[in-house]
């Protein structure tokens, strides 16, 4: 499986406005537009804090893309592989009890689970496996 080379803190984090999304999808860094972004791509709210994280391999997200509410509670996390959803999906309620997680297998979606702002569990819905 190819990846990236090291940590992906030594790769660049840049504000989601140096960013251009070309007709085949993938991300670039502007004014470096000859070859896909590797690095994060951050987004902020007006007094600065995080909105959004996204990290991208070869111009397509791969790993954690994780946004917050202003408040700074974790709103959704997903995970990316290659640019396919994969894994759990995860988004919360502002009090931080999680809404909503989706299961994912190579970008199938398996089924989810919904709660609450109590955390109560109220609706489950899986595919079945054929």
């Amino acid at each position: 499986m190819e990846d990236f080379a090291g940590s992906i803190d030594t790769y660049p984090v840049i504000d989601q406005d140096e960013t251009v999304v070309r007709q085949n999808g993938r991300t670039y860094r502007r004014g470096l537009e000859d070859e896909p972004f590797n690095g994060t791509v951050v987004e902020t709210f007006p007094d600065g804090s995080l909105s959004l994280s996204t990290t991208f391999y070869q111009g397509k997200p791969h790993g954690f893309q994780k946004r917050n509410f202003p408040n700074g509670i974790l709103a959704l996390e997903v995970f990316f592989d290659k640019g396919v959803l994969s894994g759990t999906k995860t988004k919360r309620w502002r009090n931080g009890q999680i809404r909503e997680e989706e299961y994912w297998s190579d970008g199938q979606f398996k089924g989810r689970r919904l709660w609450d702002s109590e955390g109560r569990l109220t609706r489950e819905e899986m595919v079945p496996e054929s």
